[in-house]
């Protein structure tokens, strides 16, 4: 409420008295039979809006009598109530400044209070409420009181007032008797005042007129010309009115809105003593009367990295401790506690004093532990607890260590790494936080005392409070970052060579990783180096963007560097990048196109032909001659075989084992593996040999033939429970045994050494081969054995879609590509299918369908039309080499050479 000024406001019974007739004498001393009370506080009221106390009103009694109070006029008055014992005046509802109550409509209130003390004086019949006119009094009755009980008696001498308000009345014999004018009509105003009630004090010695007025009683009550003259201005009598009128002031009662950013950032080094932070608050959104900021600092940072939560508290004693908990998300994987608990914690002793190991606390009793604080800035800890003792569920620090800061520290650096629960490893790298006191910031604006330094100190934490003059507040959480200026630069750690790549061995490979001696650094590649280099800014990896060749660029040079956040850039680290070499270009058969003819009938194993190529027209890593059998052979309806015929190089002193053929019945059930050796000398002691296979492919039947030379044994199957092939997919093996006693092993070469008859399992639906794989028991003086293995295809021919027989391009080839399309239905068979089908449209639908699980042919994840479809199409029209391939491989594919294409498609055709 706005400051209370009192005003004394006077309530008066006016006595007026009466004159005596024909006569002249001088007024007496006049005194009163009862004082009206006096009211105080009239003078214009201000209050605050919302507020409904508007003034407590005192009044005094010279007579001291009890007073009561009450609202008596005003257009506002059914606004108020009033106390009448206490005085108290206030508000019904609370005013607003913006929505005024009043009758005026604006935030002016209007009424009258009013004070009585209760009390009719003993002479008079009634008491008059309100104003006493100031002039005379026509018509009162006149009588000399001479028992002074206030009541005309018959005895009593009398008079009445003509019309110059003059009376007379015989002389009493009582002259301490009182004259009373009682009634009347006011001649200037010819307003009847009958309940006025004129009593005058003047003696009834009445030597000469006087004539009865207002006036005549008060100015005879004075006893000096200033008390006089204040009676004058007092015309009030009994209980007496006090206009009042009210203001309400507008306050500020919506608190000021911070507009400031929340965040900040200064250099490091930049001196002390500077603004770092300027609050700036709007107190527009009501009446304003200024704002004034102030400051709280967070001293404590609460920080996490990864699984462990780190939580600073200050203690009572200048102390610090370091709580470490683990993130909610992680607790999930440890529902019956743990058993073991491992970490290590670094300070800087410069910083921190060291500790002894009574200022660590492990929670959850642990079973047995071990605490090292031996070196100085440094603490191991090691903990193994029952299991569950320490529930993760409820926020239970891991472990808490109490700090004391050396002398005039407010901040310290704490990295915290090897934490580990039972066998994992929750940090996998160090992570560092600061505890961050406080001591060097104020405000007016927030300034900072000290010299900031990143190292010691990366950002300041803190609250900024604005409050208006009606003490209304807002908050705002603000951060100023630290900027790391150059105190060192980074260094690249990394080498300066990469490791080589292969040429045509793929495009989008990482062939450099960067590595600096700081983490928190942006990469990049200098120019100037090699094109085709993209490097990634945060992990530091270069990748080669092409799919490199050897002929156009056989090395690679390029630039790292690393930035850290302060800007510094670290020398440039020069890296050379080698691209192999690889022998791309076939080589040329350069032998003749026709074999030597020979006799029938003139004896097995003997060479009918020698091949010969020159590989000289690119890198050489030898040469490996096959055999493909392009005899047409009459059809037996048993299936044709499989003629992989690949005859090793010879190296020396090596036992060559390899699958020269393989055969398939029409309906894929069976398969037949032929087995061969080759040396380069046709006279060894023997070979003992192992035949391995998957047993959950192939079962197997016998063995359709063995080298009868010097055999000794051929038995199985036996379970390769030692893995003696390291090949885990095989679970199973056949031997065979050589034995000569001589010296004259196999007396011929290449030669065949056994063929295998399997049974072939329906194979699941992405399985496509199976592994002959082979081992040595026994090698023969001198040499080393080596077993080429061998993928067996165990799918049955799938290209035939309509089963007429044979593969056809207008046919088999267009139903692949109409499938991958998208058409199904007749729009798929019709004209697709061949005359002597045996299938309907559905089946032959069906036969499509399951073939997706070799039809993908560039290998890149998906059957599609324009890749896949078109490959088999011009496959089936003939097409071979790159007129094959062309324009119809995907960019993703991970099969695109042409004979790894072509080998994939033959592998499904059919009676293949």
């Amino acid at each position: 409420m706005d400051s209370l000024r009192i005003v004394l406001i006077t309530a008066i019974l006016v006595i007026l008295p009466a004159c005596g007739g024909g006569g002249s004498g001088t007024p007496q001393s006049l005194s009163s039979t009862n004082d009206a009370p006096v009211v105080m506080d009239a003078e214009p009221i201000n209050i605050g809006e919302g507020h409904t106390e508007v003034v407590k009103l005192v009044a005094a009694d010279a007579s001291s009598d009890q007073i009561t109070f009450s609202i008596s006029a005003g257009v506002d008055k059914h606004l108020f109530i009033i106390n009448g014992s206490t005085g108290d005046l206030t508000f019904i509802n609370s005013p607003d400044f913006e929505s005024p109550q009043g009758a005026d409509g604006n935030n002016q209130y209007k009424l009258t209070a009013a004070a009585s003390d209760a009390k009719v004086s003993p002479n008079l019949d009634n008491a008059l409420e309100g104003r006493v006119d100031d002039g005379p009094m026509a018509g009162s009755s006149v009588f000399v009181d001479l028992n002074g009980n206030g009541i005309q008696e018959a005895n009593e001498p009398s008079g009445v007032t003509d019309g110059k308000v003059f009376f007379s009345i015989n002389q009493p014999n009582n002259t301490e008797a009182k004259i009373i004018a009682k009634g009347g009509t006011d001649t200037a105003t010819d307003v009847e005042l009958s309940k006025l009630v004129p009593v005058s004090d003047i003696s009834t010695d009445l030597a000469t007129s006087i004539s009865v007025t207002p006036i005549t009683t008060l100015l005879a009550r004075g006893s000096s010309i200033q008390e006089k003259l204040t009676l004058l201005d007092a015309l009030y009598i009994g209980s007496v009115g006090q206009a009042i009128t009210l203001s309400v002031n507008n306050l500020d009662e919506i608190a000021p809105a911070i507009i400031s950013s929340d965040t900040a950032s200064i250099e490091e080094n930049t001196g002390a003593g500077q603004v770092i932070y300027a609050a700036i608050a709007d107190d527009s959104a009501d009446y304003s009367d200024g704002v004034t900021y102030s400051l709280s600092v967070d001293p404590v940072l609460h920080s996490q990295t990864g699984a462990i939560e780190r939580r600073f508290i200050d203690n009572a004693d200048g102390s610090i401790t370091l709580q470490l908990l683990v993130d909610s998300s992680v607790v999930g994987g440890y529902p019956d506690g743990i058993e073991n608990l491992d970490l290590a914690i670094s300070y800087n002793p410069a910083e921190v004093v060291d500790i002894a190991a009574d200022q660590i606390v492990a929670p959850g009793n642990p079973f047995m532990g071990m605490v090292n604080t031996s070196v100085s800035g440094e603490i191991k800890v090691a903990y193994v607890y029952f299991p569950a003792a320490l529930d993760l569920v409820s926020e239970t620090p891991i472990l808490e260590v109490d700090f004391n800061l050396e002398s005039g520290v407010t901040s310290a650096g704490f990295e915290i790494s090897g934490v580990r629960f039972n066998e994992d490893d929750l940090t996998g790298a160090v992570f560092q936080s600061w505890y961050l006191g406080d001591g060097t910031l104020s405000i007016d604006t927030v300034t900072l005392a000290t010299d900031p330094d990143y190292e010691s100190q990366p950002l300041y934490s803190f609250t900024v409070t604005a409050t208006n003059g009606a003490g209304k507040a807002s908050e705002q959480a603000a951060t100023v970052n630290v900027a790391d200026v150059a105190d060192f630069v980074p260094t690249i750690t990394s080498g300066e060579t990469a490791s080589s790549i292969d040429e045509n061995s793929g495009v989008a490979q990482v062939i450099y990783t960067a590595t600096s001696d700081r983490s928190a650094v942006t990469y990049s590649l200098a120019e100037g180096g090699d094109g085709g280099l993209s490097i990634n800014a945060t992990t530091g990896e270069v990748t080669l963007t092409a799919n490199q060749n050897y002929e156009a660029q056989s090395e690679y040079s390029f630039t790292v560097a690393a930035t850290d956040m302060a800007g510094s850039a670290s020398d440039g680290k020069a890296v050379t990048l080698l691209v192999n070499n690889l022998d791309e270009a076939a080589p040329a058969i350069n032998s003749g196109v026709t074999a030597t003819a020979i006799d029938e009938n003139s004896g097995t194993v003997q060479v009918i032909y020698t091949a010969t190529a020159d590989d000289s027209a690119d890198i050489s890593g030898g040469v490996i001659f096959s055999l493909e059998d392009t005899t047409a052979y009459a059809s037996t309806g048993s299936g044709s075989s499989e003629s992989v015929v690949s005859i090793p190089e010879l190296a020396s002193s090596i036992q060559h084992v390899y699958v020269s053929e393989s055969t398939k019945s029409e309906d894929g059930s069976q398969a037949t593996v032929v087995v061969s050796y080759n040396a380069d000398d046709s006279i060894t002691t023997g070979l003992g040999l192992r035949v391995h296979y998957n047993s959950s492919l192939l079962t197997f039947d016998q063995f359709a033939e063995v080298l009868s030379t010097d055999n000794i044994a051929s038995d199985g199957p036996f379970n390769d429970t030692e893995d003696l092939d390291n090949d885990p997919s095989t679970d199973k093996y056949l031997m065979a045994a050589w034995t000569s006693l001589f010296g004259s092993w196999p007396g011929a070469l290449p030669e065949t050494l056994v063929a295998i008859d399997f049974t072939v399992t329906e194979p699941a639906d992405d399985v496509e081969y199976t592994s002959i794989g082979f081992s040595s028991s026994s090698d023969a003086a001198g040499y080393r054995f080596v077993g080429d293995s061998y993928d067996l295809n165990i799918v049955n021919a799938i290209w035939d879609f309509d089963q007429s027989g044979s593969a056809d391009a207008l046919t088999d080839g267009l139903l692949l590509l109409r499938h991958a399309f998208g058409l199904r239905g007749s729009m798929l068979t019709n004209d697709a299918v061949a005359p002597d089908s045996p299938l309907i449209a559905a089946e032959v639908e069906l036969s499509v369908d399951s073939a997706y699980s070799v039809a993908d042919i560039d290998e890149n994840d998906t059957v599609d039309a324009l890749t896949d479809g078109l490959l088999l199409l011009r496959y089936l029209f003939g097409l071979r080499g790159e007129a094959l391939i062309a324009d119809a491989v995907s960019l993703e594919g991970t099969r695109t050479s042409v004979a790894d294409i072509e080998s994939h498609i033959q592998n499904f055709m059919p009676f293949n």
